[in-house]
């Protein structure tokens, strides 16, 4: 019941009105997650469609960017083709790390009791075993696929995907926790941050320490 500062019932908050404040945010953060502006199923085909186009013109610039530095590692990859193989696994991994510390940094963020202080020493130490256990399964998987397809130096390519797992996941970790706190900081909502932005942003990252780790060690 809502009452004034004369103790006079003026009107009534029930359930079902909190459970459908609930899932409007909900739902806008999911949108917000997926770089997707504001959805609206009444308004027009085109004007829809027109909302989306300035997020996804932003991805597809951050995508040439990606194409752009793995351009720049051409003779590299033309000398270790196998290196190619291994690209998506380096991309992929970065990437749902970042979202699932994301995703644990909002609800932080969201929670009035939260200590992001220890939340952000248990993320960064998380991501340090983390990062360590995915390197030592990557080395392993790396080495026996040179061994299988005979490639000259399997142990050196093993060691440059091992690493690059580790410093990729590290890094994945902490933008996906310093990102949206910086952004809250800042008075901007975090969710926005979220999602594909970070994730490509992570790719670009990703792909250059890959391949410098590739050419310094191979």
């Amino acid at each position: 019941a809502i009452v004034n500062s004369a103790g006079v019932l003026v009107g009534v908050v029930t359930a079902s009105d909190i459970i459908e404040e609930f899932h409007a945010e909900a739902m806008g953060d999911i949108a917000k997650l997926s770089a997707l502006p504001e959805v609206d199923f009444s308004a027009n085909l085109f004007k829809n469609a027109f909302k989306r186009l300035p997020w996804l013109l932003g991805l597809l610039a951050l995508s040439i960017v990606i194409a752009l530095v793995t351009a720049q590692f051409e003779a590299v990859i033309q000398t270790t083709i196998a290196l190619v193989f291994f690209q998506p696994l380096i991309l992929g991994i970065g990437g749902n790390v970042s979202s699932q510390t994301l995703a644990v940094t909002l609800i932080a963020l969201n929670k009035e009791d939260s200590d992001l202080k220890k939340t952000g020493r248990k993320e960064i130490v998380s991501g340090l075993l983390v990062s360590i256990g995915l390197g030592i399964v990557a080395f392993f998987i790396t080495y026996i696929f040179g061994i299988f397809t005979k490639y000259q130096a399997p142990l050196l390519l093993a060691l440059v995907v091992s690493l690059s797992v580790i410093v990729t996941v590290v890094i994945g970790f902490l933008f996906g926790f310093i990102v949206p706190v910086i952004l809250s900081k800042l008075k901007f909502d975090p969710a926005v941050a979220s999602g594909p932005f970070i994730t490509t942003s992570i790719d670009i990252i990703s792909l250059v320490v890959y391949f410098s780790l590739a050419l310094l060690i191979l």
